[in-house]
Parts: structure tokens; C-alpha cells; sequence
């Protein structure tokens, strides 16, 4: 999570919360940097619609995120200001949880 929200920080132009990736491939929403930080660019090159389908998923199962974070951290509404809180109730269930092992 850390590499996609400093990417979203340095690179505002770059995020659009409403899209995986945007036509020109020049803005992504979190789940889309997720994606493309983690797996490479090759990943959205392959132009497999359904690859656009489970975007979602994948970004989630690679942030290791619950259904319920995902649905949260991903939703297309959110403002910078809803990810960073987000995220922080994100990362402090995964520090309890943590703590609990």
C-alpha cells in the first residue's frame, strides 16, 4: 500500500479513483497502481478484457486485503482524504492481528 498511495502523492495527475486504467494507460485508480506496481505494465498490455474484470481481485489478493478492505479501499467515490483513512484502519487491523500471532 505503501508504494501505491507514494505514487498517488508524487503523481496526483496519474490517479483517477473511477477507472482500473484509463484508455492511454496514463492513470489508474489504487487497485489499478496495485496492479501495475506489483505485476508490471505487461499485465494491462495484454488488452484481456476480462483481465479488467478481476482487477479488483487480483489488487486485493495482492495487498493481501479482505473483501470488505478492498470494497472500501477501491470504491470509485473515494477522495484522497477516504484512502488515507482507509488505509489507515487497514493497517492497523493487520498490526493487531500482528500483535495477536
Amino acid at each position: 500500500m505503501d508504494a501505491v498511495e507514494a505514487q498517488i502523492d508524487a503523481h496526483p495527475e496519474t490517479w483517477d479513483q473511477t477507472v482500473y486504467r484509463n484508455d492511454c494507460g496514463t492513470a489508474y485508480c489504487y487497485a489499478g497502481w496495485a496492479v501495475t506496481l506489483t505485476l508490471g505494465e505487461g499485465e494491462w498490455l495484454r488488452g484481456d478484457f476480462l483481465f479488467h474484470q478481476v482487477a479488483h481481485a487480483r489488487a486485493a489478493s495482492l495487498l493481501g486485503l479482505t473483501r470488505c478492505e478492498a470494497n472500501a479501499l477501491f470504491c470509485a467515490n473515494n477522495s484522497r482524504e477516504d484512502i488515507a483513512l482507509v488505509s489507515k484502519h487497514i493497517r492497523e487491523r493487520a498490526a493487531e492481528q500482528g500483535a495477536a500471532s
